[in-house]
């Protein structure tokens, strides 16, 4: 898997760690049925569509092996290497360094990265800008939330910068569970060697210029590994290996995933699960030659990924320029994010007031975006601007209807509807969306003279 974020630095996980690896998280899906993930995000049976990972119904009797030599592991790992590249058509030109990791090592190297590369203060206004749009609590401790994450329920991962690959047990052995994840890992090692991870967009820089972009990215590799991963387990894997894989594969439900906020643990499952099922479109299409195609023509959003057809239709996104609010906020305030929010995380703030079907189709027919987040440290005060476009008119007017309802759930009290505009002011905060055939504005101040400031600095 990779961790990578669905979002920049801002929106999603921490980028500096997360595009450096990829990593396998571990959850359980219903009915002791395991969906394994790499990792930017986790999953859970997050859709009816859910990809098909369903072992034959053996009832599971725990066959664990004596433990493993290291020649024992290497020669499994070799015989692992050839099967995957024989079922996907690809080779690895170069080597790769492939260890064991415990539990324990896996705390000690994730945080010994999160202090070279991710800051308690760079989390601080990642939670600023999550809590603007009203998925975190401001006061949810993000960085150690990112620790525990990164240290708990992980089955494998891969740092394509150092070129190894670490399959994470304190069995010593390699088991079923460890075997599938070592399939999955070394599958990024071929998309690495063969794609280059940084070139289609997984990397810091590549998150900072264009995060859709990368999410696309990640989907596709997360979808192709996933899909690989299945196919692997149906040609190679025995009973005994199906009772060991369910004897052994779950989460502990204290673990951190289980207590992350509802959009987060979706989250983490879209390249897993709108991954999969983007590749395996293109796979019963046109087999492993069309996966291949879509590396020389990535998709470069999110909503290619839940609309293939916009992927086949090259739909790209519109550029809409971002919003500088320093100068107009003045003395005191700091940006501490800018970026595209895309289709994805239109839905999952919409979702966190509205059922999910209606906040998907709200979003669906997003064109693009752009969104800016300041906070002034003293007065404890955020403000934010997030200006979109839609495809339609009828696209437009569908996101209005749906975020009146959003608004009147999360700030309280009935909009106060105007022309082109929807306002919700009380004591704690002021906020309006301004509309207009194919666009909207919404604005998040702290009070109406903020609000009323930043519209007229808005060219809308």
């Amino acid at each position: 898997m990779c961790a990578m974020s669905s979002k920049a630095a801002a929106i999603a996980l921490a980028v500096a760690f997360a595009t450096a690896l990829c990593v396998c998280l571990l959850t359980l899906a219903v009915v002791g049925a395991l969906f394994l993930g790499l990792a930017s995000r986790v999953t859970s049976p997050l859709s009816p569509n859910a990809p098909p990972i369903l072992p034959p119904p053996f009832i599971p009797t725990p066959t664990l092996s004596a433990t493993q030599t290291a020649q024992e592991i290497e020669s499994a790992m070799d015989e692992i290497e050839q099967q995957v590249m024989t079922l996907r058509g690809l080779s690895a030109p170069g080597p790769v360094d492939r260890q064991l990791m415990t539990p324990d090592e896996l705390k000690a190297y994730n945080i010994k990265s999160f202090e070279e590369d991710y800051s308690r203060d760079e989390a601080r206004d990642d939670t600023l800008s999550l809590a603007a749009f009203g998925l975190l609590e401001p006061s949810f401790e993000l960085y150690d939330f990112y620790i525990d994450l990164y240290s708990e329920d992980i089955l494998g991962m891969y740092d394509d910068e150092a070129r190894q690959l670490f399959v994470i047990t304190d069995r010593g052995t390699l088991g079923a569970v460890e075997r599938v994840t070592f399939a999955h890992e070394f599958q990024h090692v071929l998309q690495d060697q063969n794609y280059g991870l940084a070139a289609l967009g997984l990397s810091d820089e590549g998150w900072e210029e264009d995060s859709e972009r990368s999410a696309g990215a990640q989907a596709l590799i997360e979808g192709e590994a996933t899909l690989l991963e299945q196919i692997w387990q149906d040609k190679y894997f025995t009973e005994a290996d199906w009772d060991d894989y369910y004897a052994n594969a779950y989460a502990d439900p204290d673990s951190a995933y289980f207590r992350a906020p509802a959009y987060l643990q979706k989250d983490f499952y879209f390249p897993y699960d709108q991954g999969y099922q983007f590749v395996k479109r293109l796979y019963d299409r046109g087999g492993w030659a069309e996966v291949d195609a879509a590396y020389k023509n990535q998709p470069v959003s999110t909503e290619m990924i839940l609309h293939p057809e916009k992927y086949d239709a090259d739909e790209t996104p519109q550029i809409v320029a971002a919003t500088v609010l320093t100068d107009t906020l003045g003395a005191g305030w700091r940006q501490v994010d800018s970026g595209v929010m895309g289709e994805w995380y239109t839905s999952l703030v919409l979702e966190q007031h509205l059922a999910e079907n209606t906040a998907a189709t709200a979003a669906a027919g997003w064109g693009g975006d752009h969104y800016t987040v300041s906070h002034d440290e003293a007065a404890n005060q955020t403000a934010a601007v997030w200006h979109m476009v839609w495809d339609t008119t009828s696209d437009a007017e569908e996101f209005v209807d749906a975020f009146k309802e959003y608004g009147d759930a999360r700030f309280g009290g009935t909009a106060e509807i105007g022309d082109g505009s929807l306002c919700w002011k009380n004591t704690s905060a002021a906020t309006c969306l301004y509309f207009s055939p194919q666009a909207a504005l919404w604005i998040y101040a702290p009070d109406e003279a903020t609000l009323e400031k930043l519209k007229g600095s808005v060219d809308f």
